[in-house]
């Protein structure tokens, strides 16, 4: 098996966006049932501004693999 890199790219960061995405909801949601301190609302702005990078990343990686 050997994949092209544009799929391996694609993978891993739409998988680290992805489980990012599911690591600010589990901290959201700890919080509110009060197991957990909130964490500043500066987390949350620029956890989802990393992930929305993540995942564009992705997408383009994606991209480079329609020729193929």
């Amino acid at each position: 098996m050997n994949p092209a890199w544009s799929m391996i790219f694609f993978t891993t960061l739409a998988g680290a966006g992805q489980g990012l995405m599911l690591a600010l909801v589990g901290a959201d949601l700890a919080a509110r049932a009060g197991l957990a301190q909130p964490p500043a609302s500066q987390a949350f702005v620029i956890g989802a501004g990393v992930v929305l990078l993540l995942r564009g990343v992705g997408l383009v990686a994606a991209v480079f693999h329609l020729g193929r």
